[in-house]
């Protein structure tokens, strides 16, 4: 867990979670009981839904970084060209250059250091600013633009390990960065997520990707959150969004007695299934946090 997400769990005052077996939430030997009326912050890897408890950025899918670029493309929003590969043979000859990319890279690794077997390629883009945006239910809660952190930073991938950083101070993003950042996370299925921007030379904006756990300090920090406290005060302003659009994994039989339901008892059948053989295991949450 990143020194921002600790300072996000210390701030809230929460309690820290970490692997789920499908059942349960463990820290180290110490299982953690998930109880009706608890709440949930996913901070990178979603989690299923759990009747009585409220998720946030939990009951969505996992894409990587290809299906990603694939879900932004279908949603109509400008992003990078991918290809899984090989390269057609007219792409060259129209003069475009492919990077080789990894389906789940890390603050842009394997841009620095080129993988010998590429998951997918994007097409080099012609960018002259990047901006992040850090997006929460339809808001802009933070924004900055990449700059210099070093004399020599690299060229064009602007990561901290090529030598940039981002600066939040007296920058102002405009309304097109901020509409291309929340479609972005809506198309994802998210209720946040910090999105890289491109601008290219001729102005046209393009989304580079959606980050689910972004490094925060500082401002950033403060502002995820009051954002946070917001949505846990504010259950009724997420129920009517809810009611536009749906989670696609959740089912409610008709008939269905709430009261008196267990709120376990999907996700105990789960686990039994995953031990069964009859499905995968589900991916164990990174950095998860529960509001104590």
């Amino acid at each position: 867990m990143s020194g921002g997400a600790r300072d996000l769990v210390e701030a809230l005052g929460a309690n820290r979670l970490r692997n789920f077996d499908g059942m349960n939430f463990w820290r180290k030997r110490l299982k953690i009981r998930v109880r009706e009326g608890d709440i949930i912050v996913c901070w990178g890897h979603p989690l299923p839904e759990l009747d009585g408890v409220r998720i946030l950025n939990g009951d969505v899918k996992l894409y990587d970084k290809l299906g990603e670029n694939q879900v932004l493309s279908g949603a109509n929003i400008p992003t990078v060209y991918a290809v899984r590969g090989p390269i057609p043979k007219e792409y060259a000859q129209r003069g475009w250059e492919f990077i080789p990319r990894m389906a789940n890279h890390v603050g842009g690794n394997d841009l620095l250091r080129r993988p010998a077997r590429a998951d997918f390629y994007v097409r080099k883009e012609n960018i002259q600013s990047e901006f992040r945006i850090h997006s929460f239910n339809g808001k802009s809660i933070r924004a900055g633009i990449k700059v210099p952190r070093t004399p020599n930073p690299h060229p064009w991938i602007r990561s901290y390990d090529a030598g940039w950083r981002i600066d939040y101070d007296g920058f102002k993003s405009n309304e097109g960065m901020r509409k291309i950042a929340h479609k972005a996370v809506k198309a994802l299925g998210l209720t946040f997520g910090a999105v890289d921007i491109g601008q290219l030379d001729n102005g046209n904006l393009i989304v580079l990707e959606v980050n689910r756990a972004p490094g925060i300090e500082g401002g950033t920090l403060e502002a995820y959150v009051r954002a946070i406290r917001k949505w846990v005060e504010n259950p009724k302003a997420e129920a009517e969004d809810g009611a536009k659009s749906a989670p696609a994994n959740r089912v409610q039989h008709e008939g269905e007695d709430r009261g008196n339901a267990d709120p376990f008892e999907r996700l105990r059948q789960r686990a039994a299934e995953i031990q069964g053989g009859r499905e995968p295991a589900i991916p164990r949450p990174q950095r998860p946090i529960r509001r104590g």
